[in-house]
């Protein structure tokens, strides 16, 4: 997994990724570099938000489990 953030001092930011394959392996694993992505968001006061093709059942499973995202895009942008 490569990641390349750039944040500026003082600017919120929405950070918009796929889920399959972006930021997890191909087996589908979340991976420590995943906890990574959402410690590093959090400490520069922006947000990330996982569009997936997933069912919506996903999307509830990412807001009940990580707090901190506040939204989620499931089945390939039928449902926010």
């Amino acid at each position: 997994l490569r990641l390349n953030l750039y944040f500026y001092s003082g600017i919120y930011m929405i950070v918009f990724s796929d889920f399959d394959g972006t930021i997890t392996r191909e087996n589908r694993e979340l991976t420590p570099k995943f906890f990574e992505i959402m410690d590093l968001i959090g400490r520069n006061n922006s947000e990330l938000v996982i569009v997936s093709g997933r069912s919506l059942s996903w999307g509830d499973f990412f807001l009940t489990h990580f707090p901190q995202m506040k939204a989620a895009i499931m089945e390939g942008g039928g449902v926010i």
